[in-house]
């Protein structure tokens, strides 16, 4: 603020004193009406006003400062400040599509019955002789040795096969030791021994910790194949499989099996069979080279 006093000759100097308050005044209501500023940038102004009074001409110069209402090229209404170099399109998110879900390849189909079992249900017994085990199932009832068996417990049940073969037959066998006839077996199951190439195993492929019997017998190319297990106290078929240039090996809970593909002579497809309380089912299903799978346990 400058003040410049122009005198008039003659003023006394009561009434130059009574000028200057009023100028004074003056100069502070222009303070206050020009210095409130606002934002970063200011311009600079000078107002010069001269007073010409009575006694005492006064001159007022003020500086003061007006807010730049100019944006800055580097901010945008309503988004903030944005960083050099960078536009408002830069800073939106994108959206991006989703990936396309994985579809997996179907299971093979399969056959899961017990039609065309080998195996059929018999009523017939047999004597158990503690001496001779599970081989006095067929001592017993023919002149010739038998040709195989094996016992095993279920639970509270006992449960054999043994292969006759003079019958030339395969049984499946059980009894109840808490049966009054302690000695005396049950066969339940019946089936030619012809084409068998290997005995009956034994294994826990339904997952149920009790032990299941898979017996294979081949028919040409076609490996026919019976999952036997515990009906309540007597064994009965479960699931039958007919398996062209077939393999099958037992696992925990589950079954292996191979069979050929069509047109394809370097080729099996891989077959995993489950058993739940719906039944059996396809769990797992591919395409494996044959040199590279073992040769059939059954």
């Amino acid at each position: 603020m400058h003040l410049r006093l122009l005198p008039k000759s003659g003023t006394s100097p009561e009434r130059g004193a009574t000028a200057v308050m009023a100028v004074v005044a003056l100069a502070v209501s222009l303070i206050v009406g020009f210095g409130v500023g606002f934002g970063a940038r200011r311009q600079a102004t000078t107002t010069t006003i001269n007073l010409i009074l009575p006694s005492v001409a006064v001159s007022v110069s003020s500086t003061s400062s007006v807010p730049d209402t100019t944006a800055s090229p580097d901010s945008t209404l309503g988004l903030g400040t944005t960083a050099p170099g960078t536009t408002v399109a830069d800073t939106v998110p994108v959206t991006e599509a989703p990936p396309p879900p994985v579809t997996e390849p179907p299971l093979p189909s399969v056959s899961l019955s017990t039609k065309g079992a080998l195996f059929s249900a018999v009523t017939d017994r047999r004597l158990f002789d503690a001496a001779g085990g599970c081989d006095s199932f067929t001592a017993t009832q023919q002149s010739g040795d038998s040709g195989g068996c094996d016992q095993f417990s279920v639970g509270n049940i006992e449960v054999a096969w043994s292969i006759d073969l003079p019958a030339n037959a395969v049984d499946i066998l059980w009894r109840d030791p808490a049966a009054n006839e302690p000695d005396i077996w049950n066969v339940a199951l019946r089936a030619d021994h012809s084409g068998m190439d290997h005995d009956p195993r034994v294994g826990d492929v339904t997952g149920d910790g009790r032990s299941d019997i898979v017996v294979g017998r081949s028919a040409g190319s076609t490996l026919e194949t019976d999952v036997i297990e515990l009906d309540g106290a007597v064994p009965a078929v479960s699931l039958h499989l007919s398996l062209p240039e077939g393999r099958v090996r037992l696992g925990a809970g589950e079954l292996h099996t191979w069979r050929a593909i069509e047109g394809n002579n370097e080729d099996l497809e891989h077959i995993v069979l489950s058993r739940g309380n719906g039944g059996w089912r396809v769990t797992q299903g591919e395409t494996v080279k044959a040199r590279n799978v073992g040769p059939s346990q059954v």
